[in-house]
């Protein structure tokens, strides 16, 4: 029996993407989660736990992605497209309960990231990086998420944007009248926010910097101190985020603190680094062999 596919969740799938359910500036490539559900839990950045002999991959950026930008998604249910806009607006700094309350005639929404910017880093360079090397074992979370036989997954390629459209229509299929000047109130006080009318039914959310709000991840495992590679997750069946949909918080919105994982009450910060003086001496690469990069998926 096939999974009934939750389009909060997958409404990238068809551009080859998961998706990051609340956007937010701490997730990049080489960032470190375990798998909950569907849900990924950060875990931290791979470079706090891995003493590599080579060097540590540079992302690449590429500037604006031309098969993502502009780019519509499908039309969504107005109570599935409303949980996307609500999660897109508070991660600019909009109260989402107002700008829902603009939107509670929409029958339908579909939006569109501009300007998008890709920065990824290649599996070959990944695999380079993971073939010489020491793992933070004595870190508890180590032990219990990177240990061996659990699954976890390494950040290969993240999308970010700044602004995004969103476009409403109505039960006629009309676009929706919104009151901007409502929504830019909501919006008050948070510095480089923008809202703007772009057309019948269409208004741009504009912050002040690139965030992060799809990914792809590669599934790795460790059999005793090798890393294995699972697989590349098919797009649409996992994603980034501190609920799964299912529970929200008591307001129905998730909050985290800028860099910070939520456990509970609790924040994980991975700041025990490997000590690479324990490591038994080893010549690093040659610098053209360790910047060497492949092409990955």
């Amino acid at each position: 029996m096939s999974r009934c596919r939750d389009e909060r969740l997958t409404y990238l799938r068809d551009l080859g993407y998961n998706v990051i359910s609340l956007p937010r500036a701490g997730i990049r490539p080489l960032s470190l989660a375990f798998l909950q559900g569907r849900r990924l839990i950060e875990l931290g950045y791979l470079p706090e736990i891995w003493a590599s002999r080579s060097a540590e991959p540079k992302p690449i950026p590429d500037e604006d992605v031309a098969k993502m930008s502009g780019k519509s998604t499908s039309q969504l249910a107005a109570n599935v497209g409303l949980d996307i806009l609500s999660n897109l607006v508070q991660a600019i700094g909009i109260d989402p309960v107002k700008v829902k309350a603009e939107y509670r005639d929409a029958h339908t929404l579909e939006f569109q990231f501009q300007d998008v910017v890709r920065e990824r880093i290649t599996a070959a360079a990944l695999g380079e990086y993971l073939k010489n090397g020491r793992l933070s074992t004595k870190n508890a979370f180590v032990r219990r998420y990177v240990g061996t036989d659990e699954k976890f997954y390494i950040v290969t390629e993240v999308l970010k944007s700044k602004s995004f459209g969103v476009t409403a229509r109505n039960s006629a299929k009309a676009g929706l009248e919104v009151k901007v000047p409502v929504i830019q109130q909501a919006a008050s006080g948070e510095a480089g926010v923008t809202v703007e009318r772009k057309a019948e039914g269409t208004v741009e959310f504009a912050g002040p910097k690139e965030l992060p709000f799809a990914f792809i991840a590669a599934q790795l495992t460790r059999t005793g101190d090798e890393w294995e590679v699972v697989e590349f997750p098919r797009p649409g069946t996992i994603h980034f985020g501190l609920t799964d949909g299912t529970a929200p918080a008591a307001d129905g919105f998730t909050r985290v603190k800028d860099g910070a994982v939520l456990f509970g009450d609790d924040e994980v910060d991975f700041d025990e680094r490997p000590d690479e003086g324990d490591d038994e001496e080893a010549e690093r690469p040659d610098e053209d062999e360790s910047n060497e990069e492949g092409r990955g998926p």
